[in-house]
């Protein structure tokens, strides 16, 4: 790609779209940082090119892959577990390196509710 640039404001949201094979998988992924790139990303302001993909979805970023059962989860993770995919390392979900289970399960509110719990065969079940 050359000579491209796109401005998102607040409140919007960017969708590519295109014809198999013409390249808007790469430009997804050369935004989120999955991929190698020549150009600059900005997010408010700030150069956000040099980040890993972990920076840039904490700067507000998201991405949805295209294939989303391939590569937007993990299968054999509890329902509880793929929600907090991007944020696994960042309290209420973890206190240095170790996962607070209960929080994940409670959805990190600390208060009793809805949870998903994992059973012995992998399958989630709501309690």
């Amino acid at each position: 790609m050359n000579d491209l640039s796109l401005q998102v404001r607040a409140g919007e949201i960017l969708g590519i779209a295109g014809v198999q094979g013409n390249g808007q998988t790469e430009l997804c992924e050369a935004l989120m940082g999955l991929r190698a790139a020549a150009g600059s990303v900005r997010r408010d302001g700030h150069d956000v090119s040099h980040g890993a993909p972990r920076d840039r979805l904490r700067a507000g970023m998201g991405y949805i892959p295209e294939d989303r059962q391939e590569e937007g989860l993990v299968a054999d993770f509890p329902v509880a577990d793929t929600l907090i995919l991007d944020v696994y390392d960042r309290p209420p979900f973890a206190s240095g390196i170790a996962l607070d289970l209960e929080a994940i399960w409670s959805g990190g509110s600390g208060q009793p509710g809805p949870t998903v719990s994992p059973t012995s065969s992998n399958d989630e079940s709501l309690t």
